[in-house]
């Protein structure tokens, strides 16, 4: 039986108006609690080096062992007249494994309009946006149906997941932006290749690479598509891919500048990172924690042992992207999600660690399931194979999911995003510090710890670092007197000078407590 045309007409129009709705509420998410959200030791330090300093700038100045205050840590949170942009390269030169795009974007940003939590993950939340209309591009280009291209853009709209990075100060929406943006313009390329299309092609694969250096996996993922679809359709060497080798030789060159700077200093890299591959897991237990990643990936909500259920829409959904996609549009989803996972879970299998399990590290992985489940979506609606309640029930549901978690997740504080452990002790500790009139707390911790929870302490609390606790001189006048993130070297050397310590937060044998009283013999 045909639907009239004017019926195919509201119904259309019914698809629109609620995807229209989908995606202003996916935007409203966004900009919603901006500022509420705790600003963490990563974006301390995203702030730090788009200022123009290193953490060795603040340890020299402030952790001597000298009396300082909270406003002096804010001070290295503030633009400064005395750090120019040479100052802002110099410490991004630094830290080579974050590549520098995100970070002078931010700087410019916010000498611009002003510094303030909000504004410092504005940037975030712009490329977030921006990724709305580029996955709808490259759903398009993959299956060429504007409801596919739809139902994957409002997938991405309403993910937890990506309105999680858009409030924070990292790069990683700007990672995701150029996944899609990249392989949309690849595909645009491949399907009418010219000389413009090509160059401009390169153009975001550089701005990629100085965007995140994982990008290099989408990169990656990118060379093998192209070298499979023009190898297997004609069996011989193309101008497609004299033009992509090419302009894959411009990137290079481009990006040569912090792949020298990348080599040069590749064991601090190492260094900094080694904590990837400090853990170790079983099979069974990585895969345990895949499929919680899966979970993050799509709706955060926890299903506990019901998580399979996600694993199984996946495997749905790419059973029938590979039956029933474009060949072309199969390849590039399974290479670009794929690369990435595999490249980071390998060595997870074979050497130990968790790269595979830091979800934020796997966007390009997020956006080719999140696309395969739109076409999914789109694909079997109006078809007979699966009753047409049943996939309706199922994409409700999905829908309902996200935004539940979307509106659970807005109204907290921390979340597993800002690493708990790390910082949920900030509000209960400052309400605590912040109503004596005289309290001076001790500390040992790293500098981008002391950073994030200067925005919560009262601007004149007065902090004193221990470089030593042995030649420890603690001054008279102050009551009372923490010790914050010490180290048990530190606790047992105070407890043998007849110092009693008393665990302030948390009271809990089972958790190292962050603040301590110290109560001094009579």
């Amino acid at each position: 039986m045909t639907v009239p045309s004017e019926k195919r007409t509201a119904i259309s129009s019914l698809w629109l108006w609620l995807g229209g709705a989908l995606l202003v509420l996916g935007i409203f998410f966004r900009v919603y609690n901006l500022d509420y959200k705790v600003f963490w030791i990563d974006e301390a330090n995203t702030v730090l080096r788009s200022l123009g300093y290193v953490s060795q700038d603040v340890t020299d100045t402030l952790l001597t062992g000298e009396l300082f205050q909270a406003e002096d840590l804010q001070a290295f949170q503030q633009p400064s007249p005395d750090r120019g942009w040479d100052d802002t390269m110099t410490a991004l030169r630094s830290s080579a494994e974050h590549t520098p795009l995100y970070f002078l974007l931010s700087r410019l940003w916010v000498q611009t309009v002003g510094s303030s939590i909000a504004t410092w993950r504005m940037p975030a939340v712009f490329f977030s946006l921006l990724l709305l209309p580029a996955v709808f591009w490259w759903g398009w280009e993959l299956f060429g149906s504007k409801l596919s291209a739809g139902l994957a853009t409002v997938l991405v709209a309403l993910s937890p997941l990506h309105v999680l990075y858009a409030q924070e100060a990292r790069p990683y929406s700007l990672l995701a932006l150029m996944t899609a943006l990249s392989s949309a313009t690849l595909l645009w390329t491949l399907r009418s290749p010219t000389w413009n299309r090509w160059l401009l092609y390169g153009f975001t694969i550089v701005v990629g690479l100085y965007s995140q250096l994982l990008f290099t996996l989408v990169a990656i993922a990118h060379a093998l598509y192209i070298l499979a679809s023009e190898l297997t359709i004609y069996k011989r060497f193309t101008p497609n891919l004299l033009r992509y080798l090419i302009v894959s030789l411009g990137c290079i060159v481009a990006f040569s500048p912090w792949l020298v700077l990348l080599v040069n200093n590749l064991a601090e890299v190492q260094r900094k990172t080694a904590s990837l591959g400090d853990d170790r897991y079983s099979i069974g237990g990585l895969i345990d924690r895949w499929f919680r990643v899966l979970n993050q990936m799509l709706i955060d909500r926890e299903l506990a042992g019901w998580n399979f259920l996600l694993l199984l829409l996946a495997i749905a959904a790419l059973v029938y992207l590979w039956r029933q996609a474009p060949r072309h549009a199969t390849w590039m989803l399974l290479l670009v999600g794929g690369v990435p996972f595999l490249a980071l879970a390998l060595p997870d299998l074979v050497l130990g660690g968790e790269r595979s399990l830091r979800v934020r590290y796997l966007f390009p992985t997020v956006l080719a399931l999140q696309l395969t489940l739109g076409y999914w979506f789109a694909a079997t609606i109006p078809t007979k194979r699966i009753p047409q309640s049943i996939v309706q029930t199922i994409l409700i549901l999905f829908i309902g999911l996200q935004i539940l978690s979307n509106t659970v997740n807005a109204q907290r504080l921390v979340w597993w995003n800002k690493s708990r452990p790390a910082s949920t002790y900030f509000e209960p500790v400052s309400a605590l510090v912040n109503t004596l009139p005289n309290p001076l707390i001790l500390t040992e911790s790293k500098v981008s710890d002391l950073l994030a929870l200067s925005y919560w302490l009262r601007p004149d609390i007065t902090l004193q670092a221990i470089p030593d606790v042995v030649t420890l001189e603690i001054p008279q006048g102050y009551d009372p007197i923490y010790l914050h993130n010490g180290t048990p070297e530190t606790e047992a050397t105070l407890q043998q000078q007849g110092i009693r310590l008393t665990p302030i937060y948390p009271v809990n044998d089972s958790v190292d407590p962050w603040l301590w009283q110290l109560e001094f013999p009579l």
